[in-house]
Parts: structure tokens; C-alpha cells; sequence
């Protein structure tokens, strides 16, 4: 079976919301049939597994951390985003430029910042960063 990108953008989302619970979003993504508003009359007509919360770029960048502690205690690393030019990619990462040497944490790509993102939510996750 191929992945469109919707279908990674859905199992992106759905991921989210396995492992943070947010539901408070707008927007409800309903796998191979569209998006509607989060008060959806009809949501009991599809199975659980065919819907979940659709996140935006917006949502997400409230919910995260501005900064995470680091490696030694003291050290902070600050939410940062960049596009790289030569692969179009859109990288999330969080940096720490005020200690040598500079270091990168949880750095996620994607081919767009929603899905980069969405990856760093997943790891921060893991990484027990999320309140």
C-alpha cells in the first residue's frame, strides 16, 4: 500500500493524539473522507480508528516548550526552525547556542513544518519533555 502524504499527515496526527490525549483542536481529519469542525454531528457514524484530531502549525507551537533543559543541568536549548534549501526540507529542532560547543536536540525533518512539527511533538513525548 503507498503512503500519500494525507495518509501521513493522518497517521502523523492520529500518533499525536494517541500519545498526548489533545483533542481541543478545531478541526477533526476523517481518514479518505475531509475535514470538519470538531463538533461534528455525524463522528459517531465512523469507526474510532478513522478519525483524529487535525493539528495545526499554530496548536502545536503553543503546546511546545520554548526551551528544554539539557545534557548538564543549567543548560537550555531553544525551539528553532530552518528550511533547508538544497532538500526543501523544514527542520525543528531545539538548539543551544550559548554554551560550547553549539549542539542540536530532537531534530526533526519533514517535508513540511506541520509534519516536522508533529515529529518533534512525538519525540519530545518520548523524550518526557511534554507536561
Amino acid at each position: 500500500m503507498t503512503t500519500t502524504p494525507s495518509d501521513e499527515l493522518f497517521e502523523l496526527c492520529k500518533s499525536v493524539y494517541e500519545q498526548t490525549g489533545w483533542f481541543d483542536t478545531p478541526n477533526l481529519y476523517i481518514r479518505g473522507v475531509d475535514i470538519y469542525p470538531n463538533s461534528f454531528s455525524e463522528l459517531r457514524t465512523f469507526k474510532r480508528g478513522d478519525y483524529t484530531p487535525l493539528y495545526s502549525s499554530d496548536y502545536l507551537l503553543d503546546k511546545l516548550p520554548g526551551s528544554i533543559e539539557v545534557d548538564d543541568p543549567g543548560k537550555t536549548a531553544y525551539l528553532e526552525m530552518r528550511k533547508n534549501s538544497a532538500t526543501k526540507e523544514f527542520q525543528f529542532s531545539y538548539e543551544s547556542y550559548y554554551y560550547e560547543p553549539w549542539a542540536s536536540y530532537l531534530i526533526c525533518n519533514a517535508d513540511s513544518p506541520l509534519k516536522a512539527l508533529l515529529k518533534l511533538v512525538q519525540a519530545l513525548h518520548d523524550k518526557g519533555e511534554l507536561k
